[in-house]
């Protein structure tokens, strides 16, 4: 989450898209608004914690099997760059 007290719709964008849950500006801050964004970003996160577990893990699955894969083939010299 990010708070700010300049800023514009670029730096909001730029924001979320680099991973932030949300973005407001210092002006537009109440204690209910606050209180709401928080709850936002907390649900943001663990969303996003699982989500990246479940992809890393078949990342790693995925690079396992390669491995193995690699192992079964007779040796060869080969330059892949």
């Amino acid at each position: 989450m990010i708070l700010t007290a300049e800023g514009d719709e670029y730096v909001a964008v730029r924001a979320v898209k680099l991973g932030a849950a949300d973005y407001i500006n210092k002006k537009d801050v109440s204690p209910k608004r606050l209180k709401e964004l928080v709850k936002d970003a907390i649900e943001f996160g663990a969303g996003t914690g699982s989500e990246d577990q479940a992809m890393m893990n078949d990342a790693t699955q995925l690079v396992q099997k390669i491995h193995k894969e690699k192992e079964k083939l007779p040796e060869q010299n080969l330059d892949i760059g």
